[in-house]
């Protein structure tokens, strides 16, 4: 389902192909085929989604009539707002994402505004420039191309009607959910101990939302845990599917063209506020550096009964636990790592709680993940995840050393997200 890991598979989406055909074309100045691909690109892509929308409506309709409900009322909220998630879907499988920074649509109607310009189909030109602005109002020169076409060419852009359904069909989609603020949860803490913490509201649902989509573009099964494969023993169960992608890798599909700069840029910001989140907290003296990062989802494989307590057993971060409760701080444990942080951007339907025990393993803390909760601690503590018994759990792990030799550069890294940043968009062209 993601556009981006069946184009390296060589199963590339019809739609991406043309789309990357127009752009082609754009950079060759040949506005005849641009317009050609670029107008094919968009009528796929949408077609795309309405027969998505169209199968959650099939889908909802079917699960109304084959089940019986006590309450008519209450079955038919539940109808509504499993269509409305579902039809979501539509829009995060396929790269659309209106109203971002950089989305995958607007982007099209860049480049297709530029080339009917440059054939001298004015009214065309300006009725994609002004429906781009509908989903991108942030691109200063596009707007003043719309404004351009009207006072030097006297033409007025109106919205087209592909854009102008497409519009209306993800509002009354996004009407299905309840309201979603974006806003941060106010801070609070859920446990504290002298090395360990638990709190709320570190990031917000919409913050939540763009990494969990970045995940399901990019995160490759049992990244960072191949080591795990036929040891008997891995940090996620058999009824498990553990998907990853690192920050570093995130920046060099970035590199490639295959994300958006701003979903890299918030994933590098979110290790940056939990990092100082830890410091401030337990008020280090000593500087922490970034060890290792890992955005991870696990997901309960449908079909399959859980057998197992743990996703990932009780272990500690720098050392190996003995049978008598001791911790041996000795290779091939990470004994660099002296601080640990979890950054949750969901809550599982069922299971998947993480948790602190003594050496004895006896749970003594316990947290529930939610969006933008965070928990912090010692690399020697005892901690673990219960297994998902239902639904997906998306989390950035991060580890701390205060050992600068061992650390991730992460100056180097925000310089190539900037060096990124420049070379993604569109050439912006003023007519």
């Amino acid at each position: 389902k993601q556009w981006y890991q069946r184009r390296v598979r060589g199963m590339e989406p019809f739609y991406h192909t043309q789309y990357r055909r127009g752009s082609e074309s754009y950079t060759k100045e040949e506005w005849g085929p641009c317009v050609y691909y670029l107008d094919s690109a968009l009528e796929n892509i949408l077609r795309s989604t309405n027969l998505c929308r169209a199968q959650c409506t099939y889908k909802y309709d079917k699960l109304s009539s084959e089940h019986k409900v006590e309450s008519f009322v209450s079955a038919a909220g539940e109808i509504v707002r499993t269509t409305g998630q579902c039809r979501q879907h539509c829009y995060e499988d396929l790269p659309l994402r209106p109203f971002t920074n950089s989305p995958y649509l607007a982007s099209m109607l860049e480049y297709l505004q530029f080339c009917h310009y440059k054939l001298g189909s004015m009214q065309e030109a300006a009725d994609t420039a002004y429906s781009y602005t509908l989903l991108h109002s942030r691109n200063n020169i596009v707007n003043d191309n719309v404004q351009l076409f009207t006072s030097q060419f006297g033409v007025t852009g109106t919205v087209r009607e592909d854009i102008a359904e497409f519009l209306k069909n993800y509002k009354s989609d996004k009407a299905l959910l309840p309201e979603d603020k974006g806003e941060k949860s106010e801070e609070s803490f859920i446990f504290e101990t002298k090395n360990a913490y638990g709190s709320k509201g570190l990031i917000s649902g919409k913050e939540c939302k763009s990494l969990i989509y970045m995940s399901k573009e990019l995160s490759v099964e049992n990244d960072g845990y191949h080591h795990f494969k036929d040891k008997g023993s891995s940090p996620y169960t058999s009824h498990e599917m553990f998907k990853g992608v690192e920050l570093t890798r995130a920046i060099e599909l970035l590199e490639e063209g295959a994300i958006e700069v701003e979903e890299v840029q918030l994933y590098l910001d979110v290790v940056k506020a939990a990092k100082s989140h830890l410091e401030n907290k337990f008020k280090l003296i000593k500087p922490l550096y970034v060890d290792y990062i890992h955005l991870v989802s696990r997901s309960a494989i449908e079909g399959t009964e859980q057998d197992a307590e743990y996703s990932h057993p009780i272990h500690a971060d720098n050392c190996l636990i003995q049978k008598d409760g001791t911790c041996n701080k000795a290779k091939p444990a990470f004994v660099q790592r002296d601080w640990s942080a979890i950054v949750y951007l969901n809550s599982p339907k069922q299971g998947g709680e993480f948790v602190i025990t003594d050496n004895k393993f006896k749970v003594t803390q316990s947290l529930t993940p939610s969006c933008g909760s965070i928990v912090g601690f010692s690399a020697d503590v005892f901690h673990g995840v219960k297994a998902v018994q239902q639904g997906d759990r998306y989390a950035i792990g991060m580890w701390f050393t205060h050992e600068i030799s061992r650390a991730i550069d992460m100056d180097y890294l925000q310089r190539r997200i900037d060096a990124a940043r420049e070379k993604q968009s569109p050439k912006k062209e003023e007519l």
